[in-house]
């Protein structure tokens, strides 16, 4: 397919650099402006004829209406009237039965409504939408691509739902692509039966990029897709995800985003991204949605746990496959206080008396792990009242802190941005900065000598870059990556060190293994890839 000129919205068909017609590429295109003129002649427009008219038309023009589609309506209404209205009625239960009139040697679409009737300029944009999408799935050739471009279009949500249904059913026997901004024409599901989901980003280039799931991911999602518990992680909220810019939020469940965005408002801070659904439904699903957000291109994702060894095992496993997204685990054990219901304190004093009276040992220590088992199910929160949502004393400076984290690492680059243009003396600020943080940086040669030593390599070549981030005033971060390698390996190290300008003293330096595939000896590469700052210590100026 091949833009023509009208602006690249319409396009032609072209095969080895030669026009060609619908015999040779079988596509139907139904661009956004669907509606058909009210008045047609007593023409029946076979299905390859309206199709090989199709691409080019400009049915986006608002002036004009797709002429050529009566003749389609003439053709149905003469050989599959029943057939094409059962159709409609399964996807739009209340449409009311159509028929055709002539006026004035013209036909026109009649819909009898109690004592009046409506042509199909009266009668709406989506039903016209629903006349156009169903013949050109019911009419076509099992070889015949259709691309619909937003189908949702005048839709009530529930008719978008039952038509996707349809096309789901349909694409079985031919391929069918429809381009959307509606939640309600993602279904995952599909994600099982070789169909294809992506997503379409405009970045500041002003390029567009085409993302979609890695086949090799699919073992995550499926996890989402199936899981019977939790059905709302990938619900009508969390489909929203193919529309939602960057600067996300992760959370593990609906208590945390009941809790985080009423702490938020409460601290002025509204201009945090947006959260994704209704969470994960635990914390064990971190791992299986991020590959969804990584594919589908999202540059920036910000994930919250609770402070639970469970969550914090978890989060250390997944952020080193993850480096550009940011893992924060809040101090305390949930989100929320859980304490035992009566009923479980009931059962507690019940177990206790048993444990008291039972002269078992092996019953009795089964009992106790049953004690500690109920009572770890208890939980101490961020808040002990989500319908209030005041922060507990001693979680104050881990909610400010994890605020300021979030901005941080969402606005950083913006705010720095506006700074440097408009504040002439943040630029000389920054100068002196770069300086004295290039005193105490990693030294390259140095680094390229340890990791020869360290792993017994010859490294063929290397490099990296630098930047400085202003965190606040007078604070500053100084980040290096280093990449280090050989033909078939590479080792990639990233180095912050945090600096105040104003005392000149260093208030931490950071360091990561960000990618290592050198691996001759498995305990060399573990400790190293776990304690990077003990081997590179020596490395820093």
């Amino acid at each position: 397919m091949k833009s023509t000129d009208k602006c690249g919205a319409f396009a032609e068909r072209f095969h080895n650099n030669q026009k060609c017609d619908y015999e040779m590429m079988p596509i139907l295109i139904l661009s956004t402006k669907r509606s058909f003129s009210s008045y047609f002649s007593n023409y029946s427009r076979p299905m390859s004829e309206y199709i090989s008219s199709s691409i080019g038309d400009d049915y986006r023009n608002g002036s004009s209406n797709n002429d050529t589609f009566g003749g389609r309506i003439l053709e149905i209404f003469k050989n599959d009237l029943e057939g094409y209205t059962k159709e409609l009625k399964y996807i739009f239960p209340t449409i009311p039965d159509w028929t055709l009139d002539s006026t004035n040697r013209q036909l026109e679409i009649k819909f009898p409504m109690n004592n009046s009737s409506h042509n199909s300029n009266g009668a709406g944009e989506g039903l016209n939408n629903l006349f156009v999408i169903v013949d050109s799935y019911l009419n076509t050739d099992d070889n015949c691509t259709i691309v619909i471009d937003e189908p949702e279009i005048s839709l009530h949500p529930d008719i978008q739902r039952n038509l996707l249904d349809k096309l789901i059913e349909q694409s079985k026997n031919k391929q069918i692509i429809i381009t959307t901004h509606s939640p309600y024409f993602v279904d995952f599901s599909i994600l099982e039966h070789d169909g294809k989901i992506f997503r379409v980003v405009k970045r500041e280039d002003d390029n567009s990029y085409i993302y979609g799931l890695n086949n090799t991911h699919f073992k995550y999602i499926s996890k989402i897709i199936n899981n019977d518990n939790n059905p709302h992680i990938l619900g009508i909220e969390a489909r929203e995800i193919l529309f939602l810019n960057d600067n996300v939020i992760l959370v593990e469940g609906q208590d945390d985003i009941v809790g985080y965005k009423k702490i938020f408002q409460q601290r002025n801070f509204n201009n945090y991204g947006s959260f994704f659904g209704w969470g994960l439904g635990g914390s064990g699903n971190f791992e299986n949605i991020l590959p969804l957000f990584q594919d589908l291109g999202y540059l920036k994702v910000f994930c919250i746990a609770d402070g639970d060894s469970n969550s914090l095992k978890k989060f250390n496993k997944i952020k080193l496959r993850y480096t550009n997204y940011y893992f924060y685990n809040i101090k305390a054990d949930d989100i929320r206080n859980k304490v035992l219901s009566k009923r479980g304190n009931k059962l507690l004093k019940s177990i206790s008396q048993e444990i008291d009276n039972e002269k078992n040992e092996n019953i009795k220590n089964l009992l106790v792990e049953m004690t500690e088992f109920i009572k770890s199910k208890e939980r101490n929160g961020l808040v002990s009242d989500l319908n209030v949502c005041d922060v507990k004393t001693q979680y104050e400076e881990d909610v400010k802190n994890l605020i300021e984290e979030i901005k941080k690492y969402f606005n950083i680059k913006a705010e720095i941005k506006e700074n440097v243009s408009s504040n002439l003396s943040i630029v000389s600020e920054e100068i002196k900065v770069v300086n004295a943080c290039l005193k105490i940086s990693l030294d390259y040669e140095k680094l390229k000598q340890t990791i020869t030593k360290l792993f017994n390599i010859t490294i063929d070549g290397g490099g990296g870059y630098s930047e400085v981030i202003k965190i606040k005033k007078y604070i500053y971060d100084f980040v290096e990556e280093h990449g280090l390698g050989t033909k078939n390996n590479i080792i990639k190290i990233k180095s912050v060190i945090r600096i105040n300008i104003k005392t000149n003293k260093v208030l931490h330096k950071k360091i990561r293994i960000l990618e290592n595939t050198f691996k001759p000896n498995k305990l060399i590469t573990f400790l190293f890839n776990k304690f990077p700052k003990i081997f590179l210590k020596k490395c820093y100026k």
